[in-house]
């Protein structure tokens, strides 16, 4: 993201991560990162020039709100 806002500093950037890394367990798609683990990364992503930041595989509603929390609304 930081080549990006190099590059040009208008552009959206989106950020939509997993819940950590996928893993298979008993037969399942597991993702075992928590709501806090993942808002825990949002003031490094909006210091590198995030526009958007939402959740992809793994996601939960949980997850959203946190980053919400973290992110003042």
């Amino acid at each position: 993201m930081k080549a990006i806002r190099a590059i040009d500093k208008n552009i959206p950037v989106i950020i939509q991560a997993n819940a950590g890394t996928p893993q298979f367990v008993e037969g399942k798609t597991v993702f075992r990162e928590s709501p806090e683990m993942m808002a825990s990364f949002v003031p490094e992503l909006i210091k590198a020039g995030a526009n958007i930041i939402g959740g992809c595989c793994g996601t939960t509603p949980e997850h959203i709100r946190e980053m919400a929390r973290v992110m003042g609304g």
